[in-house]
């Protein structure tokens, strides 16, 4: 599994940032993916992240009983 990150800066006509967001690709070799997090909700999305896998794993326990 590959994993890369870049950010992406959108700047206004005066110079400042307006948005930002973080791409993340994630490939097997067969099977890529990507997709774009604003950075205003990184946090967020990184704790629903963790509450998938919190998921499941108790899932896979109890498949696996």
């Amino acid at each position: 599994m590959r994993i890369e990150t870049r950010v992406k800066t959108m700047q206004g006509d005066d110079g400042r940032v307006t948005a930002q967001d973080a791409t993340i690709s994630l490939t097997d070799g067969r099977h890529p993916r990507e997709f774009s997090v604003p950075i205003a909700v990184l946090d967020q999305v990184i704790d629903a992240l963790t509450v998938a896998r919190d998921d499941a794993v108790a899932i896979n326990a109890t498949l696996r009983r």
